[in-house]
């Protein structure tokens, strides 16, 4: 029998499927703090695959995994903080908007007594200066 590294977070159904063809598997269950940050490597991967997809059905594919991967991070949480995270969800969506409508922003112009001034010259590597 030969052995290999795997390290990372599988599907519900993958081990099942891989015990059921004789492989003997090495695993654990992830919780707490170990658990959060190692389904949020696989939300960044999940979401570079996104990126990637070559046609609008592997799009879509990809976009369900990285829907399955927030939705065991939010259920993950304790009940207070997922009842925290749609209380943000919610303020965000009332004071700021979703993304539906798809705005793209290329440049501003800000008056020199503007608060985004202080807000844009904290990030300058994320909101260069145009001069």
């Amino acid at each position: 029998m030969r052995t290999f590294y795997f390290g990372k977070v599988i599907r519900d159904k993958i081990l099942d499927a891989m015990q059921d063809e004789g492989c003997e598997v090495k695993y654990r269950v992830l919780e707490g703090a170990e658990r959060q940050a190692k389904l949020t490597e696989k939300l960044n991967e999940e979401s570079q695959e996104i990126s990637a997809a070559s046609d609008q059905d592997d799009f879509l594919e990809e976009l369900a995994d990285v829907q399955l991967v927030i939705d065991a991070l939010v259920e993950g949480l304790r009940s207070d903080d997922r009842a925290k995270f749609v209380e943000l969800h919610e303020a965000k969506l009332r004071k700021k908007g979703g993304f539906v409508q798809s705005i793209w922003i290329e440049q501003v112009s800000v008056p020199n007594d503007s608060p985004w001034i202080e807000y844009f010259e904290t990030k300058p590597d994320k909101y260069p200066e145009i001069k």
